[in-house]
């Protein structure tokens, strides 16, 4: 695991991606940026802050550069972003500058975890930033951005600082209760089963939180022929699955991903279900299982024109799945209380979406939780609960304060109060260079 340096080291490091750009930026951050500025930037006498610069580079190059005061950069630190033509060799060039004139190469993440241990933000809104980065749909990213503003950071603070506010007052009971007499237990009881209800609904959160950041799968099953692959080419408006009259054209999973309502759904093709004493099909029918109990929905597509058989009922999934009739253009369709499809004429398809996109709708959550927030608040969710049943049951408060105190620091493990220093090496060395 990566360790991150002095806190006291001048670092530096491109913020913009690798490649050729019109403009590329370097960050220089820590007590030495302006003075290290000044040697791969000219002119920099008397530079004024958030005031932005137009001069030369020690390397030939032009651009600007835009200082920051401490306490006023993104790290916190005193902060001079070099602004480039993108070129890999000038970007390469300016960092080697840099280095010389006294700068260390930032370690990934080091810029952001700056900020945490300067007070600019907490631990939720720094992984908050990472999430940003790797957002791949408009609602994850929306909701990476609302962390990122403070929307987790708000909910964990304010159980923090209402049970903080009832250790105070439980041990202060204990110290002065001739002056302020004892606790009242109802408080702790009232403070307790108030987080357990709030941890409640952050939890329910993780499953569409995970959708957000993996995406919200959906398999194409059926048998040979029942319009999977035609189903797939017409969602994605291209030809990317072979589509013949010849049953196990599909051997093996082919996925691809679309955007509905903000949220990536990634469609996986796969094997016609039925007998066969062909191996290689055979694995892919195999595939087809396994890409089914991993789907958060299933198309279980059938040829309409001949209508539920025997065998679809063998190979029907029994949850999490749509039964759709395809090829509703036919004179021979079927009559059916299930959803419909024509590949050919388009007819269906916009209903199973929009049903799709109210399911998405439904399941985004309000806010983003991470795998670590889960871990952690499902630790504070016990402890409230325990700490709900133990202020319920004793008359005195010395296990209130047990529980009030572990309460606590599960939750500041969240906001990053209580973290430890291998814990935040670990978040840290997850992100990428210039973050």
């Amino acid at each position: 695991m990566p360790s991150i340096g002095s806190p006291f080291d001048t670092i530096v490091a491109p913020i913009t991606g690798a490649g050729p750009a019109a403009v590329a930026a370097v960050r220089i951050s820590g007590p030495e940026a302006f003075a290290i500025a000044a040697k791969v930037f000219s002119p920099f006498d008397a530079p004024e802050p958030m005031r932005a610069r137009y001069g030369k580079f020690y390397h030939g190059d032009d651009g600007l550069a835009l200082p920051f005061a401490a306490g006023h950069s993104y790290t916190g630190d005193e902060t001079v972003e070099l602004f480039v033509h993108g070129s890999p060799v000038s970007v390469r060039l300016l960092i080697e500058g840099c280095l010389a004139a006294g700068a260390r190469m930032a370690e990934p993440g080091e810029f952001t975890q700056r900020a945490f241990l300067n007070g600019r933000i907490d631990l939720a809104q720094a992984e908050s930033v990472a999430e940003t980065i790797a957002a791949q749909s408009e609602a994850h990213f929306r909701r990476a951005t609302e962390n990122l503003s403070g929307a987790l950071s708000r909910e964990i603070r304010a159980l923090r600082e209402a049970a903080l506010t009832e250790l105070a007052h439980l041990e202060a009971s204990v110290d002065f209760s001739e002056e302020i007499g004892e606790y009242d237990l109802s408080r702790a009881k009232d403070m307790f089963s108030q987080g357990y209800g709030v941890l409640g609904r952050l939890l329910e959160s993780a499953r569409g939180s995970r959708i957000l950041r993996s995406g919200f799968r959906v398999s194409l099953a059926g048998r040979p022929n029942a319009g999977k692959s035609s189903l797939l080419n017409a969602l994605l408006r291209s030809d990317r699955a072979i589509v013949t009259e010849i049953p196990g054209t599909t051997r093996d999973v082919i996925r691809e991903a679309i955007e509905i309502e903000g949220v990536q759904v990634i469609l996986s093709d796969t094997a016609g279900l039925r007998d066969t004493a062909d191996a290689v099909e055979e694995i892919g029918i195999s595939r087809t299982g396994e890409e089914i109990a991993s789907a958060d929905l299933t198309f279980y597509l059938y040829d309409g024109s001949i209508g539920w058989t025997p065998e679809d009922e063998r190979w029907c999934p029994t949850e999490s799945v749509w039964r759709i009739a395809t090829k509703c253009d036919l004179p021979t369709f079927q009559p059916t209380d299930d959803r419909r499809l024509s590949t050919v004429t388009g007819e269906g398809i916009p209903a199973i979406l929009a049903d799709l996109a109210r399911m998405l709708d439904e399941l985004t959550p309000p806010i983003l939780i991470t795998d670590r927030h889960r871990e952690h608040l499902m630790a504070a969710e016990g402890f409230a609960l325990e700490g709900l049943t133990v202020s319920c049951l004793v008359t005195t408060p010395d296990l209130v304060s047990v529980c009030l105190n572990e309460y606590i620091n599960a939750l500041g493990k969240i906001s990053g109060e209580t973290s430890g220093a291998d814990m935040l090496s670990e978040i840290f060395s997850r992100f990428c260079l210039g973050k």
